[in-house]
C-alpha cells in the first residue's frame, strides 16, 4: 500500500535504496541485509523511475515527488498481486503528480499487478482502471419519528433449524 501516511511517517535515516530495499521486508527501515537478486530488483526499479542517481542519498532528504515515487517502488519490489494507492498525487506538483500517474498507468499496463486506486479527483484517473466505485452521499436525518432499525440480537442461524 502507497498512501501519503506511509510517506510521513517514513522517518527513519536511511538511503533511498535502502527504502526501495524494505519492500522486501515490510518494514520501515532496513534490518535485514538483501540478498544479491533483491539489490538488483531495487536498482532496476530506480533505474525505471529515473532515480538511479538518488539511490544513496538519505531519503529524508528527497523531494516530496522522489519520496512518493521512492514508496511506489517499495511496493513493486515483490511483484505484488495487489497495489493499493491512497490518493497516490496527494500534494505533488504538477510534474511529480503525471510522473505518478504515467508510473501507475505502466504498471496497470505492464505488470500483473491489479490496482485499487483511491482518489477524490476525477482528473487523476488512469486509463488502465477498468471499473471504478463511485459512492453517492445520500443523507438521511433520524429522527424520534424514524428510528434507525435495531438489528436483530439473535446468534446466528442454526443449520437445520
Amino acid at each position: 500500500m502507497v498512501s501519503p501516511e506511509l510517506q510521513l511517517r517514513y522517518r527513519k535515516p536511511v538511503r533511498v535504496r535502502d527504502v526501495v530495499l524494505s519492500g522486501f521486508f515490510d518494514s520501515i527501515g532496513l534490518y535485514r541485509r538483501p540478498d544479491r537478486e533483491q539489490e538488483a530488483i531495487a536498482d532496476r526499479w530506480l533505474g525505471i523511475l529515473g532515480m538511479a542517481d538518488l539511490a544513496d542519498r538519505f531519503f529524508t532528504r528527497t523531494s516530496y515527488g522522489e519520496k512518493r515515487l521512492a514508496l511506489i517502488a517499495r511496493a513493486m519490489v515483490k511483484s505484488p498481486e495487489l497495489l493499493i494507492l491512497d490518493e497516490p498525487c496527494q500534494g505533488l506538483d504538477g510534474a511529480n503528480r503525471e510522473k505518478v500517474l504515467a508510473l501507475m498507468q505502466g504498471i496497470g499496463d505492464r505488470t500483473e499487478t491489479g490496482l485499487i486506486y483511491i482518489t477524490h479527483h476525477e482528473e487523476e484517473m488512469i486509463p488502465c482502471i477498468g471499473h471504478i466505485l463511485k459512492p453517492e452521499k445520500k443523507q438521511r436525518m433520524v429522527t424520534d419519528a424514524d428510528p434507525v432499525p435495531e438489528c436483530p440480537r439473535e446468534g446466528p442461524p442454526q443449520a437445520g433449524g
